[in-house]
């Protein structure tokens, strides 16, 4: 499958209406905060990240 990079509001609207409606699924695998960076870094370059991570900045939920 050819991969073509768009970008754009109408991109992110796209995006977000599949997420919202379940035809595109995101793995999240860790919430971090920002002190927390370094490690989460050190895992993703050893290959040992799956699913994306998403920084919580100041520890907020």
């Amino acid at each position: 499958m050819p991969f073509f990079l768009r970008r754009g509001a109408a991109v992110l609207t796209e995006l977000v209406g599949l997420v919202d409606t379940g035809d595109l699924k995101v793995e999240i695998a860790q919430r971090v905060s920002l002190p927390e960076l370094i490690k989460v870094h050190e895992e993703a370059e050893a290959g040992r990240l799956r699913g994306k991570v998403v920084v919580v900045p100041f520890g907020e939920d």
